[in-house]
């Protein structure tokens, strides 16, 4: 059996490490190529496959983005990390902080004996201090 030492530092981590690092890359590219007021309210979402997908807070910024394609499309094709640009789309999609949602309530449960003993030992066989003692705090929780 693996440690969560070992998990936490497969490929997978690296790999979604390594794809944020690229898209805020690419935010930055987008947004030296946009005006002012569009840059703080767009966002790059992806490119691959030539469709660079960009992301606007409100329905409003997403059209005004849209008149801007053609120059934004000249802007960005060439540059490198853009090579193969074919189609930009734009999409929608609201701030978090606009957002609410109401969190239910539910009671919790206890752990029981057998979860606060394995808690316990995992956090033992971890080498990261901050994880092991969560692990700790969480198994003295009863």
């Amino acid at each position: 059996m693996q440690s969560i030492d070992d998990v936490l530092q497969k490929e997978i981590l690296t790999k979604l490490v390594q794809k944020a690092k690229y898209l805020n890359r690419l935010d930055q590219l987008l947004h030296h190529a946009l005006d002012h007021e569009l840059k703080q309210h767009c966002h790059c979402r992806n490119f691959q496959g030539g469709l660079l997908s960009i992301e606007c807070e409100t329905s409003a910024w997403t059209t005004r983005l849209r008149f801007h394609v053609p120059q934004l499309r000249v802007a960005l094709k060439d540059r490198l990390e853009f090579h193969g640009l074919e189609e930009i789309k734009c999409f929608t999609r609201p701030k978090a902080a606009h957002l609410t949602v109401k969190a239910k309530s539910r009671k919790t449960q206890p752990l029981s004996e057998e979860n606060i003993s394995m808690l316990a030992g995992i956090a033992e066989s971890i080498e990261n201090e901050k994880l092991r003692k969560a692990l700790q705090k969480l198994a003295l929780n009863k």
